[in-house]
């Protein structure tokens, strides 16, 4: 296994109820390994032309690369916003007991 085959998907949500109902499902399909919830997080944007400053939640979905088209379909079918960020970060270097987990964990067996 590869450290530079994993990727780390961010995506904004707007409570703490759907952070754990995206995470439960993406677990159960084994699209990710691991989702990490992080509460507390204020986002400025413009939206629709107007100036926005919300609390959010930001979501770390720890997933083999080659589920990132997997996991964004999923996420575009279930997330709670219009437009939601969907951000892919390469993973260059990891551990590599770590990164066996993470593979062990996205693949289905049969």
């Amino acid at each position: 296994m590869q450290a530079n085959s994993l990727t780390i998907i961010l995506t904004s949500v707007d409570s703490k109820e759907n952070a754990l109902s995206i995470a439960e499902i993406l677990l159960r399909k084994k699209l990710a390994a691991c989702v990490n919830i992080l509460p507390g997080i204020n986002s400025v944007y413009f939206w629709e032309g107007k100036l926005c400053n919300e609390n959010e939640i930001i979501m770390l979905i720890k997933t083999r690369t080659e589920l990132f088209n997997s996991v964004k379909k999923e996420l575009l079918k279930i997330h709670p916003y219009k437009l939601p960020e969907i951000i892919s970060l390469s993973v260059p270097n990891a551990l590599e007991a770590y990164s066996n987990w993470v593979f062990d964990e996205t693949t289905i067996k049969k």
